[in-house]
């Protein structure tokens, strides 16, 4: 998974550093759902967020719990290849 640059010296750092030996990256997103008494998600989110971060750990909990990975709990949104200039950026 990549990462920001992690150097003090460095406060306005925006380095993205990969895992070794890494080709490729990954954006996966994980479904859950939030009952709500907001018509927009954006604005549930925004307003009961400790409920939307609590149904996202339960959803987290019930994966682990089950042991398998299910294809309806995720997505895989982008995928780009690390090519080396990205790496020595």
């Amino acid at each position: 998974m990549s990462s920001h640059c992690q150097n003090t010296n460095c406060p306005n750092c925006h380095e993205v550093v990969y895992k070794e030996g890494a080709t490729h990256n990954h954006m996966f997103s994980l479904a859950f759902s939030v009952d709500s008494k907001f018509e927009d998600g954006f604005d549930c989110l925004e307003h009961e967020s400790v409920e939307v971060l609590s149904r996202l750990m339960e959803r987290i909990a019930g994966i682990i719990q089950d042991g398998v990975i299910k294809s309806e709990a995720f997505g895989c949104d982008d995928t780009y290849e690390i090519n080396p200039e990205m790496k020595n950026a």
